[in-house]
Formats: structure tokens, C-alpha cells, sequence
């Protein structure tokens, strides 16, 4: 038994896997997806934005956001380093609250992935990055270096922050 595309299932389904592409690369840093890195001080850094919303509990509503850095160890073969020594985010001189300070080890030509989630109470500052309003500012920090990049989620793109 032979199965038959129609001209137009075809063409429906080419649609949405040209959408789920172009999707898939909206929120990487460079526009080019994980294949473009930074480097900071001894390692290469790789980032694009995992998830974001705001959570409408009845007793503490908050917003988050969870960007997601793969960090690949170049040089200096072994360290231990937390969230919190690493990772900072803020929208304009709201800072957002690391949820959890995990440790993770950074080893010589391995490449370890964070998932840091950061969340905040101050519902103004968040609808303000949502909006376009302002943007988000993630700084991460390895080796003495401290990198910034801007996150604009209205357009979804991140971008290193120059001065």
C-alpha cells in the first residue's frame, strides 16, 4: 500500500518545518546559533535563552528567566565554580535573584552546561524587559572576566554589550 502526499499536505508541511527552523535560532546569541562562542578569559562561552515567563502564584507571583551557557574549559585544567561567582542578571538597576547556587566543575576541553534561573517580585522591571521597554543585561564572569551581554526579548536577540 503507497502513501500519497497531497501538493497541499506537502506544502503545509514544509511550512511548518521552515517555521520550527527559523524558530529554533531566535534566541541564540549571534544569530548563528551554538555554534558561535565568546571567549572569556581561559574558556569559550556559548549562551542562547532556555525559557522565561512570569508565574501568577496567589502569595508570591514572580518572573524568571533561565538562560542557558554551555562553558567549554581552553586552558588551567580543573575548577570548581558556583552560580553565584559566575552568573548575574539584571533590568536596568533591578537585580534579579539567583534561585538556586549550584556548583559545577570546569574541566580542561569539556563542555559543561548551566542553567541558571533567576527570578524577581518586581513585576514592573519584568514587563519592562518583556516589552521592549528595557533590556535584560547577563554578566558572566570566569577567569577575572566579566563579559555582559544584552538580552532583548521583545526582539529576541542577545547581544555582547559594548561600551
Amino acid at each position: 500500500m503507497a502513501y500519497e502526499v497531497s501538493r497541499r499536505s506537502f506544502l503545509k508541511g514544509a511550512a511548518a518545518l521552515a517555521v520550527a527552523t527559523a524558530a529554533s535560532g531566535l534566541l541564540t546569541a549571534c544569530g548563528g546559533g551554538k555554534g558561535d562562542g565568546y571567549t572569556i578569559g581561559e574558556y569559550t562561552v556559548y549562551l542562547s535563552l532556555q525559557s522565561y515567563g512570569w508565574m501568577n502564584e496567589k502569595k508570591n507571583p514572580y518572573g524568571f528567566v533561565i538562560p542557558e551557557v554551555n562553558i567549554k574549559g581552553k586552558k588551567s585544567g580543573f575548577n570548581n565554580k558556583s552560580y553565584k561567582e559566575m552568573f548575574a542578571l539584571k533590568v536596568g538597576d533591578v537585580e534579579f535573584k539567583l534561585d538556586e547556587n549550584k556548583r559545577v566543575t570546569l574541566i580542561q576541553g569539556k563542555t559543561v552546561d548551566c542553567l541558571p534561573k533567576f527570578t524577581t517580585t518586581d513585576e514592573t522591571a519584568y514587563n519592562a524587559a518583556i516589552s521592549g521597554e528595557k533590556t535584560l543585561e547577563f554578566s558572566i564572569t570566569l577567569s577575572g572576566q566579566t563579559q555582559t551581554f544584552v538580552v532583548d526579548l521583545k526582539n529576541k536577540k542577545i547581544n555582547l554589550k559594548t561600551a
